[in-house]
Parts: structure tokens; C-alpha cells; sequence
């Protein structure tokens, strides 16, 4: 799936619908930017996500950090409903890539909340259930995590993982 950042090519998530689309999100993600120079988002979101690829191929996680914060901050100063939702995706698979994960877990519930009818809220909280269960080893958080999303969105792409991994945890 490509999700857009922006209305023009500028900014592009790319995450794949199969079965191992959590993992691909929690990697961190490859995006795509234009050179395309209408700009429908403040010129500072592109170069704030160059920032973190940057941070990120060189290893560098509090660069990384530094660079998510200002994005979270960006996007506090100019929301979007158009492409807020594909960045805070891309700010949390970032944090938690840095191994940040209290800051992943905030940034993706930030989605779910803000943002529940949005096709990618399921996949949020599938990263939360997944950092639960794989990186806090929270089993019961994690099985709760995985529960609500069953109840909230049960004909997602990712109550199919749900059901698969609450069934292998039993």
C-alpha cells in the first residue's frame, strides 16, 4: 500500500497489505519524496523526514529523536487531516525502530484516537499489541491490545493477525 503524505507526490509511506505488513511498519519505513515543488505541507515536513532517513541510515538515533520531535512539533503548528495521520505512522516507526517505545506507543494511540475511522488506526494498534507482546513482553497488554482491536476493527486487515497471534498465545 502507498500511503500519501501529501496531496501531490511529495511524500509517500510505503507499507504492504500481507500478513507481515506490522513488521514492515515497525521497521523503520522507506518513503518516497518527490521533487515536485507545489507544496501543499509546510516545506519543513519533507526536509524534517529527510532528516530522519538521514539520522537513521547513519545510525544515529538521537539524531533521530531530535528530528521526530521537531516533526511532532511541525505538525502541531500545521494539522492536517490530509497527511497528518501518514506521518505520525512514520514518526512512531521511527521511535520504535530507535527502540523509543514509550514514544511509538504514544504517537500511535495519538492516531487511534485522533484519528479512529482512518484505514490505518487498525494498524496502529497492531504495533502496539506487537510492541507489547515482542519488545515489552507484556503478554496481558498485549493480549488486550490485540482483543480491542478485534472489537473496534473487525474486519481489518490486521484482526487477521490479531486472531492468528491470540490464538498461538493460548
Amino acid at each position: 500500500e502507498l500511503y500519501q503524505l501529501t496531496p501531490e507526490p511529495k511524500i509517500i509511506l510505503l507499507i504492504g497489505t500481507g500478513s507481515d505488513r506490522i513488521e514492515e511498519l515497525l521497521g523503520p519505513r522507506p518513503v518516497y519524496i518527490s521533487g515536485v515543488e507545489r507544496v501543499a505541507a509546510p516545506k519543513d515536513i519533507p526536509y524534517r523526514v529527510s532528516v530522519m532517513i538521514d539520522a537513521i541510515k547513519g545510525g544515529d538515533y538521537k539524531a533521530t529523536a531530535k528530528a521526530a520531535k521537531e516533526l511532532e512539533t511541525l505538525l502541531k503548528e500545521y494539522p492536517n487531516p490530509k497527511y497528518n495521520v501518514e506521518i505520525l505512522m512514520f514518526i512512531a516507526s521511527h521511535y520504535h525502530h530507535i527502540k523509543d517505545y514509550d514514544n511509538a506507543m504514544r504517537i500511535f494511540s495519538k492516531v487511534i484516537n485522533e484519528y479512529p475511522d482512518s484505514s490505518l488506526a487498525s494498524l496502529a494498534k497492531c504495533a502496539i499489541a506487537t510492541i507489547y507482546l515482542k519488545d515489552l513482553k507484556d503478554m496481558d497488554k498485549a493480549k488486550a491490545a490485540y482483543m480491542q482491536l478485534l472489537e473496534v476493527y473487525p474486519d481489518s486487515v490486521d484482526a487477521i493477525r490479531a486472531k492468528e497471534t491470540l490464538s498461538s498465545l493460548r
